[in-house]
C-alpha cells in the first residue's frame, strides 16, 4: 500500500470516527458508516479494524455504552428516560444490553459508584479510544 492511500484511509476513519462522536453514537449502522465514508461495507470494516485492531461494530458499541455508563453517572433521568435517549426501543431492551456489555444493570451501576463492571468498561474504552474528553483519539 503507497502512502497516499495510508494516508487516506487514516483520514477517512478519523471522518468516521469524528462523525460518530458528533452523532453521539447513536445506533449507526455499518450500512450508513459505509454509504458516508465512499466505502464498501467490507472494505471500511477490513479498513477500520486494521488501524484500531477492533471491530466497527464493536468500537459504535463501546462508545455507546460509554455514553451510557456516563449519562447514568451524572443525570437522575429515570432509566426509561436513559432509555428513550440512548434510541433503546424499550427499558427492557435497554437493561438486556447493559447487563449483558458490563455483567451489572443500569441502577446497580447507578447505586454503586464504585461499581467494577461499569468502570472497567468505560475504563477499558476510555485507555483504547480517549485522551481524557469524549473524543477518541485520531490515528497517527
Amino acid at each position: 500500500m503507497n502512502s497516499n492511500t495510508k494516508k487516506l484511509h487514516k483520514a477517512v476513519i478519523n471522518d468516521i470516527i469524528n462523525w460518530l462522536v458528533v452523532n453521539n453514537g447513536q445506533n449507526q449502522s455499518i450500512e450508513k458508516i459505509a454509504e458516508i465514508s465512499g466505502y464498501s461495507k467490507g472494505h471500511i470494516q477490513r479498513v477500520f479494524y486494521k488501524y484500531h485492531h477492533i471491530t466497527l461494530g464493536s468500537f459504535c458499541r463501546k462508545l455507546r455504552l460509554s455514553r451510557i455508563i456516563k449519562d447514568l453517572k451524572r443525570w437522575d433521568h429515570s432509566l426509561a428516560e436513559i432509555s428513550v435517549m440512548h434510541n433503546f426501543p424499550s427499558q427492557q431492551s435497554f437493561t438486556h444490553y447493559f447487563k449483558r456489555e458490563t455483567g451489572c444493570t443500569p441502577g446497580g451501576c447507578r447505586k454503586n459508584a464504585k461499581c467494577n463492571a461499569c468502570s472497567e468498561s468505560r475504563k477499558e474504552y476510555l485507555t483504547e479510544y480517549h485522551s481524557g474528553s469524549d473524543i477518541p483519539l485520531k490515528i497517527m
